[in-house]
C-alpha cells in the first residue's frame, strides 16, 4: 500500500509540475531571475500544504520520517553543486524527470548527470565521512528549534508562506513592450 500511495503522490506531483510549467527550463530560470513568480508561488503553496498536513497526519497515523544529521560542510558543498546545476541546466531533480517524461530530450542529460552525481557521491562518501562528521550538529528539526509543537510550527510556516504568495507580484516582470 505504501508503494501505491508513493506512486500516486509522484504522479499527482508530476502532473502539477507539468501544469504549472515548472518543467520548462525557461520559466524556471525566469523565476530564478525574479522575472516571474508563478513557480515560486507553486513551490511555496506545496511546502505550505505539506507543513500543515504532515503534522496533522501525525495525529491520525504514526509517521516514519528519517531525520538526517545536519552536516554543514555537506549542505554547503551540495548546495553549491545543486545551485550551479540548476542555474546552468534550468532543471532541478523533480522537474527534469517530469520534463524528460514529457519529451524534452535535454532533460535526459540532466537525469543522467544526476545519476552520475549520485554514483560519485556513493563512491566517495566513505572517504568523506570524517570531513562531514566534523561539523555534524545533530538532528535539529524546526519545532524543536522554535520550541513549538509540530502542528503549531507547521501552521505558522504554512500561514507565512501563504502570506508570501499573496504579497508576491502578479504577472511577468521585464516583458518587452
Amino acid at each position: 500500500m505504501t508503494a501505491i500511495l508513493a506512486a500516486f503522490s509522484g504522479v499527482v506531483m508530476g502532473w502539477l509540475i507539468q501544469e504549472v510549467g515548472a518543467s520548462d527550463p525557461r520559466r524556471l530560470l525566469a523565476n530564478l531571475r525574479l522575472e516571474r513568480f508563478d513557480i515560486i508561488r507553486f513551490m511555496a503553496v506545496t511546502i505550505a500544504v505539506a507543513a500543515v498536513l504532515l503534522p496533522l497526519l501525525g495525529f491520525v497515523t504514526p509517521l516514519h520520517t528519517a531525520i538526517k544529521p545536519l552536516q554543514w560542510v555537506g549542505v554547503i558543498v551540495g548546495g553549491v553543486i545543486f545551485g550551479m546545476g540548476f542555474g546552468l541546466a534550468g532543471f532541478c531533480p523533480g522537474t527534469c524527470v517530469v520534463a524528460a517524461g514529457s519529451g524534452r530530450r535535454e532533460a535526459w542529460l540532466v537525469v543522467v548527470g544526476g545519476l552520475l552525481g549520485a554514483a560519485v557521491y556513493h563512491l566517495t562518501a566513505p572517504w568523506l565521512v570524517d570531513v562531514w562528521h566534523r561539523w555534524d550538529v545533530g538532528r535539529p528539526v524546526l519545532p524543536d528549534v522554535v520550541g513549538l509543537p509540530a502542528w503549531a510550527t507547521g501552521a505558522l510556516l504554512g500561514a507565512g508562506l501563504v502570506l508570501a504568495v499573496v504579497l508576491l507580484p502578479r504577472g511577468v516582470r521585464n516583458e518587452p513592450s
